[in-house]
């Protein structure tokens, strides 16, 4: 499939994304208008001011306990939260495997450990974590620093990525909307963009721009071939204002890790502590509206 043909796809199937999440959407815009105000940059709700007539503050410190607390139990810098193990623990029990096998796992977990805490993980957790007790859906892309050991955690805004799971019910598609620098496009895809956008660039570095990332799952591939264009996913980066595919490559798996509180209705995206208590929220708003008001 040619470049061009390849962005039309995307583009159609994106369309087809984001019209299958109109209703959730206007659940996130109330939940984040009482719940989590700090979440409106301005991109709704453009008539009203970042924080709205806020008469009760208990849902947003609510909010941050939960989000602390979940931190604090799970995702503690000080203490370890997880443990590299086997799948059989026979291979334990056997000599002379035993030893070894017990000190290869130690170094693999001194190894992840030390990984995390060369990152942003623990400052993204919490961010993460405000996001999963309101809107009950979070992403967070894990990606490499260029050049560099060490990896960086991007806590993707709900209302920029767009999500679907395979027949196992496990996500395999995501498609996330990216706004970056010019100078920073040239210096990322400088080899597929053309003159034009490269003098715009030079004129205006911090003019910003649309961009797609889309990971899905290959269609064909030569599974005895280990190239990027030959991964169980394919990545394609999109410069949206001009249908310009700038990249094409792959992962092993998704680069993306997304977080839905709960799935009840069997639905794509997720459902949270924020939705079950919408109702008592407005209500005790009101109610401290009208005891201040007395």
């Amino acid at each position: 499939m040619d470049a061009k043909t390849r962005v039309e796809s995307l583009m159609l199937l994106w369309a087809d994304l984001k019209s299958r999440r109109t209703r959730q959407e206007q659940q996130w815009k109330d939940i984040v208008k009482w719940i989590a105000p700090e979440r409106n940059d301005g991109q709704f709700y453009r008539d009203q001011p970042a924080f709205p007539a806020l008469y009760d503050g208990t849902p947003i410190s609510a909010l941050t306990t939960l989000a602390n607390g979940l931190q604090g139990y799970m995702a503690n810098r000080s203490s370890r939260s997880f443990k590299i193990g086997m799948e059989s623990s026979l291979m334990l029990q056997k000599k002379p495997y035993e030893g070894r096998l017990r000190r290869y796992m130690q170094q693999l977990d001194d190894l992840f450990y030390w990984m995390l805490d060369r990152s942003n993980f623990y400052d993204a957790i919490n961010e993460v974590f405000r996001i999963g007790g309101s809107i009950a859906t979070a992403t967070l892309y894990v990606d490499t620093v260029p050049g560099e050991d060490e990896l960086v955690n991007v806590v993707v805004d709900p209302f920029d990525v767009w999500i679907a799971e395979n027949e196992a019910k496990r996500i395999d598609t995501v498609f996330r909307k990216v706004s970056l620098h010019a100078k920073d496009i040239v210096r990322l895809f400088g080899d597929s963009l053309d003159e034009q956008f490269l003098s715009e660039a030079r004129e205006r570095p911090y003019q910003e721009h649309e961009l797609l990332h889309c990971v899905l799952p290959r269609d064909t591939r030569d599974v005895t071939k280990i190239d990027n264009l030959n991964k169980k996913y394919a990545s394609y980066w999109v410069l949206t204002a001009r249908n310009v595919l700038l990249r094409e490559s792959g992962y092993d798996a998704i680069p993306y890790i997304t977080w839905r509180w709960s799935t009840p209705h069997g639905g794509v995206y997720g459902w949270g502590p924020a939705h079950n208590a919408y109702n008592d929220v407005i209500l005790s708003n009101q109610i401290s509206k009208t005891t201040l008001e007395a």
